[in-house]
C-alpha cells in the first residue's frame, strides 16, 4: 500500500532536522546604540567623502591658479630672453660687415658670444659673403627665413625656425636681421644660429617640492626642455591628451598619460607670448608639472583626521543613545510582550494600548486584531459539540454525528494549539528582538486563523451535505474562464514545488449552470490536493466539451492511491489520514465536500489511480442550454 508521508512540526509545518545554535541576546538600548553608531558612521563617511571631493576641488583650483601664474612668469622670462637675444643679433649686424674683412669680424663675434653656434652673411641677392661654417649652398636667397628678413628690400628682424647645427648637433634658432647701409637701404642679411639652451635658464632655476618641474613643450607635444632628456628627444604626453589640456579653459588639470617619471601628473601651463617666435612658426608653452600624489597628499591626511573624529563621535553618541532612547522604545514593547504572554496563557481579554504613531503602534493594532479574531474562532468546543449532538439526535443520527464531530473538533483543537505555540514563540522572542520578526509572527498567526476558518466551513458544508440541504446559487457561468482564474491563483504553488503545469482546454467559452464561487473552490481544493502529494513531475488540467456537459480532469504524477482506498475516496473521513495514500490536512473533508457540491449541480465526479505513477480526478457539469441563458 502506497502512502504519502510528511514530517511536520507541531504547528503543521514541514521542517528539516537541524542543530539549534545559541542565540545572542542584545539589549534594546545596545541595539539602538548600534543603529545610531552605524547611522553616524554612514553620515560621517558621506560627509568625509563630500569633504574630500570639496577639498580636492579646492586644491585643484588653488594649485592650478598658483601654478598657472608661475608658468606665466617663466613663459614671460623665456619670451624676454628671445627678445634680448634678437637685440644682440641686431647690434652685431652692422653695415660695416660688408665694408671690412667680414670673415674676421664674424670670428670675433663668435668668440665673444657663447650662445651663437654659427653665423652666415649674405648680400642683397642672397649670395653668401662670409660664414663661420661651411655651407652646402653659396646662395640662401631661396630660404624662407631670408625672404622674410629681406622683405622685398624693406628689411625685418625675424626668427626663422629651429634646426640642429651640423657640426655640434645642438638645436638652434635662426635669428635673421637685415643689414642696412648709411642711407637705410637693405644691402644684406645677417643670420645667427642661437643655441636654444640660451633660453632655458628660467626653467632650470625652478623646482617645486620633490617632483615639481618647469617644462618647455612645442605644439607637437615634444619636450623642448626637460631636465632628464635632450631637446626634442621625448614627447611630453599623448597628442590627444595635449589637445584636451589646451582645450580646457582653466589651463590646469590632472593629466593621465604623461610620458615622464609619473603616469599621472597635475599640470598648469602658459604660452610663451613672443610675436617673433609665433611668426617663425615656433609655438612654445611652459608647463609646471608635479606628481598628482604629491599635490593631493594633504587630502589623505585630511581624510584620516575626519575618520578619527567620526570614530570618536560614534563612541560618544552610542553611549548617549543608551540613556536617551532606551526608555522611549522599551515601554510600548514591554506592553506588547505582556499581551503576548497573556495570550499564550489563553487570556483573550487583554488589550494592548500603545499610541506611538509609528510601527510599534501598527504592531499593537495587529495584535489586537489577531486577539479579536481568536475570540471569534475559539467558541467553547464543548458547547458546539453539545448543540451538534442535540440536533443530530433529534434526526436519529446522534451517535454517528457526535463521533464524527468529535474527531473534527480534535483537528480544531490542534489548530488552536498551533496558534498558541506560535504565540509562545513570539513571546519568547521578547520586545528586544526587532519589530520585523514580530510582524512576521503575527502574519503567521493570522494565516493559522484563516486555515481554522476553512476547517469550520468544511465542517458546516459536510454537515449540510449529509442532511441534504446544500445551498447553491446556480446561474450561467463561463467554465473555462472560471478555471483560468483558479489556475492563476495556483500557479505560484505549482512553481514553488518545482512541478510542470500542462493545460489542455478549448479556446472558446463553455457556459455551464453553476454556483461559480463554490465550483471554483472545489476545483482549487482538488488541484491543491494534487500539488500537496506530488513531489516531482507535472500537474495536468484538461477541459473537454461534451454534447450536453463539460468534463474537467486533474491528473498528477504523485504516488497515487491504493486500489483498496479508491472505493472510499469520496466518503467522509473520520480523521485526517483515514484514506491510505491521500493524507490530507484540514479534516479530510475536501473530496467529500467536492462530491456533494458537484452532485448538487447534477454533475459527476470520479477518481482513477495507478499506485506509484499517477492519480486522475474527473468531474462533469451540465452545460447551459439556450433557454437557460
Amino acid at each position: 500500500m502506497n502512502s504519502r508521508k510528511t514530517r511536520s512540526s507541531p504547528t503543521g509545518r514541514r521542517t528539516k532536522s537541524s542543530k539549534i545554535m545559541p542565540k545572542i541576546k542584545l539589549d534594546l538600548g545596545l541595539k539602538i546604540s548600534i543603529i545610531i553608531a552605524v547611522s553616524v558612521f554612514i553620515l560621517m563617511s558621506f560627509g568625509s567623502i563630500l569633504g574630500s571631493v570639496s577639498l580636492s576641488g579646492l586644491i585643484t583650483s588653488t594649485t592650478g591658479e598658483s601654478y598657472g601664474k608661475i608658468a606665466a612668469v617663466i613663459a614671460a622670462s623665456v619670451a624676454g630672453a628671445v627678445n634680448r637675444e634678437m637685440e644682440i643679433v641686431k647690434t652685431d649686424a652692422s653695415s660695416d660687415l660688408l665694408k671690412i674683412d667680414a670673415a674676421a669680424k664674424l670670428k670675433s663675434i663668435m668668440a665673444a658670444g657663447k650662445n651663437i653656434a654659427a653665423i652666415t652673411l649674405t648680400d642683397k641677392s642672397g649670395a653668401i659673403v662670409a660664414a663661420t661654417r661651411k655651407t652646402v649652398s653659396s646662395n640662401e636667397g631661396d630660404e624662407e627665413w631670408w625672404k622674410r628678413a629681406f622683405d622685398g628690400g624693406k628689411g625685418k628682424a625675424v626668427v626663422g625656425g629651429i634646426l640642429p647645427e651640423e657640426e655640434t648637433g645642438a638645436w638652434c634658432i635662426i635669428f635673421a636681421v637685415p643689414i642696412r647701409d648709411d642711407s637705410g637701404s637693405v644691402v644684406g642679411v645677417y643670420k645667427a644660429l642661437v643655441d636654444i639652451r640660451t633660453f632655458f635658464k628660467p626653467l632650470e632655476d625652478f623646482r617645486m617640492g620633490r617632483t615639481g618641474n618647469a617644462l618647455l613643450v612645442d605644439d607637437k607635444g615634444y619636450l623642448v626642455y626637460y631636465p632628464q632628456s635632450k631637446p626634442f628627444s621625448n614627447k611630453f604626453c599623448d597628442y590627444k591628451e595635449l589637445q584636451k589640456t589646451l582645450d580646457d579653459k582653466s589651463r590646469w588639470l590632472v593629466m593621465r598619460t604623461v610620458y615622464l617619471h609619473t603616469p599621472k601628473a597635475f599640470a598648469a601651463y602658459a604660452e610663451v607670448a613672443n610675436p617673433a617666435l609665433a611668426e617663425g612658426g615656433i609655438i612654445w608653452r611652459v608647463f609646471i608639472v608635479q606628481d598628482a600624489k604629491e599635490v593631493y597628499g594633504a587630502l589623505g591626511a585630511f581624510t584620516g583626521s575626519i575618520s578619527l573624529i567620526a570614530i570618536l563621535l560614534i563612541i560618544v553618541m552610542s553611549f548617549a543613545a543608551i540613556f536617551m532612547f532606551s526608555s522611549i522604545f522599551k515601554r510600548p514593547l514591554k506592553a506588547l510582550e505582556e499581551g503576548f504572554e497573556r495570550l499564550s496563557r489563553g487570556d483573550l481579554d487583554y488589550e494592548v494600548k500603545v499610541k506611538t504613531g509609528d510601527e510599534i503602534e501598527h504592531l499593537a493594532d495587529a495584535y489586537n486584531r489577531m486577539r479579536e479574531a481568536m475570540r471569534k474562532v475559539t467558541v467553547p468546543i464543548a458547547a458546539v459539540e453539545k448543540e451538534t449532538q442535540a440536533r443530530q439526535k433529534a434526526e436519529g443520527r446522534a451517535d454517528a454525528m457526535s463521533s464524527d464531530f468529535a474527531s473534527q473538533s480534535a483537528v480544531l483543537r490542534e489548530e488552536i494549539a498551533a496558534v498558541r505555540s506560535e504565540m509562545r514563540l513570539l513571546a519568547e522572542q521578547g520586545a528586544g528582538k526587532g519589530l520585523e520578526k514580530q510582524r512576521h509572527a503575527v502574519e503567521a498567526l493570522e494565516a493559522y486563523i484563516a486555515r481554522m476558518a476553512k476547517t469550520v466551513n468544511e465542517l458546516a458544508d459536510s454537515a449540510a451535505i449529509e442532511q441534504g440541504r446544500v445551498e447553491l446559487n446556480i446561474g450561467p457561468a463561463d467554465f473555462r474562464g472560471m478555471v483560468k482564474e483558479a489556475i492563476f491563483s495556483l500557479e505560484p504553488k505549482i512553481r514553488e514545488k518545482g512541478l510542470d503545469l500542462k493545460l489542455n482546454m478549448p479556446g472558446n467559452k463553455i457556459m455551464v449552470n453553476a454556483d461559480e464561487a463554490r465550483m471554483k473552490q472545489v476545483f482549487i481544493n482538488i488541484v491543491e490536493n494534487a500539488i500537496k502529494f506530488t513531489e516531482m513531475g507535472y500537474i495536468e488540467i484538461a477541459i473537454k466539451e461534451l454534447k450536453d456537459a463539460v468534463e474537467c480532469s486533474i491528473t498528477d504524477t504523485g504516488a497515487g492511491i491504493s486500489r483498496d482506498a479508491i472505493a472510499g475516496a469520496f466518503e467522509r473521513a473520520e480523521r485526517p489520514g483515514n484514506m491510505p495514500g491521500r493524507k490530507a490536512r484540514g479534516g479530510g473533508l475536501e473530496l467529500f465536500v467536492a462530491k456533494g457540491v458537484i452532485e448538487g449541480h447534477n454533475g459527476t465526479i470520479s477518481v482513477e489511480s495507478e499506485p506509484g505513477k499517477r492519480t486522475k480526478f474527473v468531474f462533469t457539469l451540465p452545460k447551459t442550454t439556450s433557454a437557460q441563458i
